[in-house]
């Protein structure tokens, strides 16, 4: 006797959790996933100096103008907002292969990081830094 019954798809049902699911695997969550860990990485290794930035994802810019930021930096509030259409949709990105998109990201939070501390984005990964 099986605990949970078949739906028409053929996939067992379990009343508590539900049809059995893959893990969430989507373009957003991909992104997000690059985003944070880039983002601490340079937390990591910029600390203390950026500890207190917040770091934000959002889908477009509350401004729309001809140019779509990929990233948006509020520095009294030490906040980057990383703007998720404008960064997926660029032009480089559409034709990329996984390894070429995940640089493509990385580069763009160096970047954000970068204008926020006034640096250049090279700069950020910490090599021949004063300790």
């Amino acid at each position: 006797m099986r605990s949970g019954r078949a739906s028409r798809h053929r996939r067992l049902k379990s009343p508590v959790s539900g049809p059995l699911l893959p893990p969430l695997d989507s373009r957003r969550h991909r992104l997000m996933d690059r985003v944070a860990s880039t983002s601490t990485y340079l937390k990591n290794t910029w600390s203390p100096e950026l500890d207190d930035v917040m770091v934000l994802l959002s889908d477009m810019p509350v401004t729309i103008s001809d140019h779509d930021p990929r990233f948006t930096i509020d520095r009294p509030q030490r906040t980057i907002v990383f703007h998720r259409l404008p960064i997926e949709r660029s032009a480089d990105m559409r034709e990329a292969d996984p390894l070429q998109r995940q640089m493509m990201v990385e580069y763009c939070v160096f970047s954000a990081f970068a204008e926020l501390t006034g640096r250049e984005p090279w700069e950020m990964s910490g090599e021949g830094r004063p300790r």
